[in-house]
């Protein structure tokens, strides 16, 4: 079996990559909904428009105006154009997390390996969801970990600083992966990182002329109800109790009940574990308590997934068994169910990526 492992390997990796391939050149030449929104939301600051009152784009702007200005140089190309550029960033910044993941774990890239790795990732639905919906997760978590790679050298903490800048600005639900800096007692990094950060929250909108933006960002973020949470894409703990009640009462005590002794042993955990283990952690507890947890969000477990799959192969004891929930546990991330309304009596069914994240931290957390 060893003889044909490596052709095995290359034949499955060329079936993932050219199925890939036919998908993102059909995603660059349809329409991108989400991209859409950051596209002509740039547009808008770029003519002093405030986004958050414009009513053509495709769903509600839910991001900082600051956001829009990553957007502004592909308003200078047509949509279309835009869109395909974007769609191949997307890919390239795939490919740079899995590198610089391979990088933050100190773990030689085998070529065979990297490429079963960069499969299963393209084959998962959260990276086609993103591809598909035109989403900046990507490119923020490629961003962001290339920053925690360069932090890790310690003569390019500097350098290191841009990269987390730009990836908080472009996916602003990743700021809870900064807390890694309170826990390794970086509170200088941290609260410079925090400074700069609202510094060009509020210095861009007043460089375009819209100086209420952010007020009205805000309102919009905390007029947000609890209500609409139980669609099948929101796949955190908010996501999972949303679909068993419509009690919106119910639905905060349940959901702060479970987040909050989650937090606090996590971050008991988090105390005597390796910086990059604390940055797995993190991600890995985010997806389950970010109110929004929505599916294409779980590419961020790129990370968590190989760490755990090192963890696993290194146990003596019960390696077959740790073996078996990994593979369940990325099972449930990378599925998706097309036409969820039918399991509508059934709401446990329909938290897959939510159980599959469990196992995935439970596995962290024993092995670690």
């Amino acid at each position: 079996m060893k003889k044909y492992l490596p052709w095995i390997v290359y034949a499955f990796s060329f079936l993932a990559f050219s199925y890939t391939l036919y998908s993102l050149i059909k995603v660059a030449t349809t329409f991108q909904p989400d991209f859409s929104i950051f596209y002509y939301a740039a547009r808008d600051v770029l003519h002093g428009i405030t986004p958050y009152n414009d009513k053509t784009l495709f769903t509600a702007f839910n991001y900082p105006v600051a956001t829009t200005i990553f957007f502004m140089p592909f308003t200078f190309f047509s949509f279309k154009i835009s869109q395909s550029i974007f769609t191949i960033t997307n890919a390239v910044a795939l490919f740079s997390a899995i590198l610089f993941t391979y990088k933050s774990l100190q773990k030689k890239i085998v070529v065979w390996q990297f490429l079963v790795v960069a499969s299963f990732a393209l084959l998962a639905f959260p990276t086609k969801f993103t591809f598909g919906m035109g989403q900046t997760n990507l490119i923020a978590y490629a961003l962001l970990l290339a920053g925690f790679f360069l932090f890790s050298k310690t003569k390019r903490i500097k350098s290191a600083f841009l990269f987390f800048l730009c990836a908080m600005l472009l996916k602003p639900i990743l700021f809870f992966t900064l807390l890694v800096f309170l826990f390794e007692k970086q509170y200088t990094y941290f609260f410079s990182l925090c400074i700069a950060i609202a510094f060009f929250v509020f210095l861009i909108p007043i460089l375009f002329h819209l100086p209420n933006s952010n007020v009205i960002f805000l309102q919009n973020i905390l007029h947000q109800s609890l209500a609409g949470r139980e669609v099948y894409y929101n796949q955190g703990f908010l996501g999972f109790i949303a679909r068993l009640t419509n009690n919106l009462a119910l639905r905060t005590i349940v959901t702060t009940g479970i987040t909050v002794p989650l937090l606090f042993f996590v971050f008991w955990k988090i105390r005597s574990i390796s910086f990059v283990s604390k940055l797995s952690l993190l991600l890995t507890t985010l997806l389950l308590i970010d109110p929004l947890s929505w599916q294409h969000h779980f590419v961020f477990l790129l990370l968590p997934f190989l760490l755990t799959y090192f963890l696993v192969t290194k146990q003596k004891l019960h390696q077959k068994f740790y073996l078996l929930l990994f593979v369940m546990s990325y099972l449930f991330v990378a599925w998706n169910f097309k036409t969820p309304q039918i399991f509508q009596s059934f709401p446990l069914i329909l938290s897959n990526q939510l159980y599959g994240t469990i196992l995935l931290l439970f596995l962290q957390l024993k092995l670690l």
